[in-house]
């Protein structure tokens, strides 16, 4: 019996496709070492191959082909020699997939590289002699949920069947690398803050920098646009946490002590805007089991990635919009806004 091999090693160290390696060289299997005989022909899918063993399996094969692919790719990158390799990811305000290419800081990678927190990842991207970032292939074991939280490094999860077939693109299966933003979204979640900052200014609000999250809403009684507030705790009309409101949030009446959004201009209380189904805080039910205890700085990113989505998702690249002068249809909006 013999082990097919997908990729085999050259004696230049090189990754080499059955499909276009050379006939009469001398080729290796990257997992075990073995000779490996190019099988090319006119009937069978070109592959590598070698008899079979007992320290060499097509699982060891397929996860130690992946991890020098990756490598392969970096280097060729870094030298010159290939393109720049880039990560299938989701923006995290759009939903949509695009191809991050890798930064400019990652100048090679390395195999079985221990990690400060004591673990070892499959491949470490580094820049210069510092890992930045780590992949880990999967075979037959996914990363768990143990690991992926222990691990410092931000890190993908690739599965090895797929780097081989596309060493330049890789699809993660898990993705812990930094949020990703596509650059439309980037510009409007700049034009969006800008824009509330303008709004609260003008209505003598201020706009904290930690712990509220915001959006902008027509008042329910004059319908001018107003800066509102959503806080960990505030559905669940819990009292008031330590942290100084902004000016127009306030407690609501004797009969409800909960502390509401209300207009700067004219004084009117808001409704509960994580309950109307049009208002612009109505994201998902966990929301609601949120607490002050359980405020972090990520959190509070994650929330305004969410309501930032929320509003590009309505209102289209004109959503950080607010004055009537500058949306088409404001009349027809307003309401919903």
């Amino acid at each position: 019996m013999e082990l097919r091999i997908p990729r085999a090693l050259g004696v230049d160290g090189r990754m080499f496709n059955p499909e276009s390696a050379p006939r009469g060289d001398d080729y290796f299997c990257p997992s075990c070492g073995t000779f490996a005989i190019l099988k090319r022909g006119e009937i069978k899918v070109p592959h590598f191959a070698h008899k079979e063993n007992s320290s060499c399996t097509n699982e060891s094969i397929t996860h130690k082909t992946a991890k020098l692919l990756i490598i392969q790719a970096v280097s060729d990158w870094k030298s010159g020699r290939g393109p720049r390799p880039a990560v299938h990811r989701e923006c995290c305000i759009c939903e949509k997939y695009f191809n991050q290419p890798l930064p400019d800081k990652v100048t090679g990678a390395r195999e079985e590289q221990r990690t400060e927190d004591g673990h070892r990842v499959d491949v470490a991207l580094l820049s210069g002699d510092n890992p930045v970032a780590a992949i880990e292939i999967y075979v037959a074991h996914a990363v768990d949920s143990v690991k992926a939280g222990q691990l410092k490094l931000p890190f993908v999860e690739l599965r090895g069947d797929e780097v081989i077939s596309d060493p330049l693109v890789w699809d993660p299966d898990q993705d812990y690398f930094r949020t990703f933003f596509c650059k439309e979204c980037k510009r409007f979640e700049r034009k969006f803050t800008e824009s509330a900052r303008q709004l609260a200014t003008e209505t003598g609000v201020s706009l904290p920098a930690s712990f509220y999250r915001f959006s902008i809403h027509l008042c329910c009684g004059c319908s001018q646009p107003m800066v509102v507030f959503w806080w960990p705790g505030s559905s669940r009309k819990r009292g008031w946490p330590d942290v100084d409101p902004p000016r127009s949030v306030r407690r609501g009446s004797p009969s409800e002590p909960a502390w509401v959004n209300v207009c700067p201009r004219c004084g009117k209380t808001q409704p509960s805007l994580e309950d109307e189904p049009d208002g612009p805080f109505a994201l998902p039910e966990f929301w609601r089991d949120a607490s002050p205890g359980d405020e972090t700085d990520e959190n509070l990113r994650s929330d305004m990635r969410l309501i930032i989505g929320l509003r590009l998702k309505r209102f289209g690249p004109t959503g950080w919009m607010w004055s009537a002068e500058e949306i088409p249809g404001w009349r027809y909006r307003r309401n919903i806004l």
